[in-house]
């Protein structure tokens, strides 16, 4: 196998930092993408599809 073919392990929790970026809005939204870096010693991958929400308090 040649190291191009390697699968990179899953991103341990603990090896990694997240961020919020710029805010865009638009129709009634607010979205804020989420920047994670890898403070581990080697690559890692992140998989699924991930989803945050947030509320603000009562009105």
């Amino acid at each position: 196998m040649r190291d191009s073919d390697a699968v990179a392990p899953q991103c341990r929790t603990a090896d990694l930092a997240a961020v919020l970026g710029p805010e865009t809005a638009a129709a009634g939204t607010v979205e804020f993408p989420i920047v994670f870096t890898n403070n581990g010693s080697g690559p890692c991958a992140l998989e699924g599809l991930a989803g945050v929400f947030y509320v603000t308090g009562s009105r």
